[in-house]
């Protein structure tokens, strides 16, 4: 079997990138995940990232960093989860190309589950009261369903 060419590296790559980045979300988004399935979200989500650190650019970076802190949030390892939403925060000022409405206010809800995941009411309340402005920005509405969603189920 003949080695793949360079272009077509780049393409499986990509391809790859997007469908565990994909699968990962999916997973992320059910309300009860069997075992097997947080195993899969969290392994997706890291292939995800890898793939992207071959071909992406910043955006696909720091946007893998937001999907990693999500889903460390969902299985409850804080320090993770803070170490990703610190990371994509960082990502999205050094490097605005591409930063949309739909990324920042994603980080916004990072932020705040993240704060829950600490058990840090203090920071939680900081965090949520930019959640308003952060929804506010968005002019999508399949977005502002999306945020909402997101945003309910944040609890204190």
């Amino acid at each position: 079997m003949p080695l793949p060419t360079e272009d077509e590296i780049e393409r499986m790559h990509r391809y790859f990138a997007v469908e565990c980045n994909n699968q990962a979300w999916d997973l992320a988004d059910l309300d009860n995940r069997t075992d097997a399935q947080t195993e899969e979200m969290t392994r997706c989500a890291k292939a995800a990232a890898w793939h992207w650190s071959k071909v992406g650019k910043p955006i696909n970076h720091a946007r893998a960093n937001m999907l990693l802190g999500w889903v460390c949030c969902n299985v409850g390892w804080a320090g993770d989860a803070r170490t990703y939403t610190d990371r994509v925060s960082a990502q999205l000022q050094a490097e605005p190309e591409g930063v949309s409405a739909w990324d920042e206010a994603l980080l916004t809800l990072l932020e705040a589950r993240t704060c829950l995941a600490e058990g840090n009411q203090e920071e939680y309340d900081a965090a949520s009261a930019k959640l308003d402005l952060a929804r506010a920005k968005l002019n999508d509405e399949e977005e502002q369903a999306v945020f909402d969603r997101y945003r309910a189920g944040l609890t204190a």
